[in-house]
């Protein structure tokens, strides 16, 4: 429910421009609405380890990350996300079983913005259609509180390259890309430098509760670099001064 307290006969000193605070629902009660089974945690560890082996160089198979839009008009008449990312991952996933060479990832997004406890079950539920039909589900994650509802259904996941997203990775489990653009490789070989220290930062436990988290370091952070007009040489440079940044910083 939402406050409907009327801010502006209070005298206050904060939340002065803030209009309500609505109840967020725990991720436990989400995990019990839409709960995944043995099968699909199964096909997730099975994901994870092919993502890593692409990541570390130890397959030669190449690693193809697709992101159908799953807006209203991207959506047939009474089609649910769920069904749309099923629909749109189809023929992408025909392909990948016609080619054994490539590790299909989907990433689903949608055209809502707002922020809402329907937004994180639509979430869940296109992520477990998609693991329950044999396709590897990633995410990109823009704050600190989405992926308790929806990590342990998740291959692969994303982050732009900055501090306070940085301390996500450090407690992920499973591979992470820190991206950023191939103008500024440095900064983003700081961001993976971050992302494999400990660290405590502010998050929200299964159970609903605000907390401190205590995080490990990802040992399996990478960098994504966003290419640059020009390609080509660029992009290769770009790498090449990541890399070398990294290798400065002993990673």
């Amino acid at each position: 429910p939402r406050s409907t307290t009327p801010r502006r006969h209070q005298v206050m000193s904060s939340d002065l421009n803030v209009e309500s605070i609505g109840a967020l629902i725990p991720p436990s009660c989400v995990f019990e609405e839409l709960p995944a089974d043995l099968a699909v945690y199964e096909h997730v560890v099975a994901a994870r380890e092919a993502v890593l082996s692409i990541l570390a160089g130890h397959s030669d198979r190449f690693l193809l990350i697709l992101q159908p839009r799953l807006g209203p008009s991207d959506q047939a008449d009474g089609e649910s996300a769920a069904d749309a990312a099923l629909r749109l991952a189809a023929d992408a996933k025909a392909a990948c079983d016609a080619h054994p060479q490539l590790q299909l990832l989907v990433l689903p997004t949608t055209t809502d913005a707002t922020p809402s406890n329907e937004a994180l079950r639509s979430l869940r539920r296109s992520l477990l259609a998609l693991n329950r039909h044999g396709v590897a589900a990633a995410a990109a994650f823009a704050d600190t509180i989405t992926p308790q509802y929806v990590s342990d259904l998740l291959a692969y996941a994303c982050v732009p390259a900055s501090s306070a997203m940085c301390e996500l990775v450090s407690g992920l489990s499973m591979p992470a890309g820190v991206e950023g653009s191939a103008a500024e490789p440095e900064r983003v070989a700081t961001a993976l430098g971050l992302a494999a220290q400990s660290h405590h930062f502010l998050g929200v436990s299964s159970a609903g509760l605000c907390g401190i988290v205590e995080s490990t370091g990802h040992p399996q952070a990478h960098a994504v670099l966003h290419s640059l007009p020009a390609g080509g040489n660029k992009l290769a440079d770009a790498a090449a001064r990541c890399s070398t940044a990294l290798g400065e910083g002993g990673l």
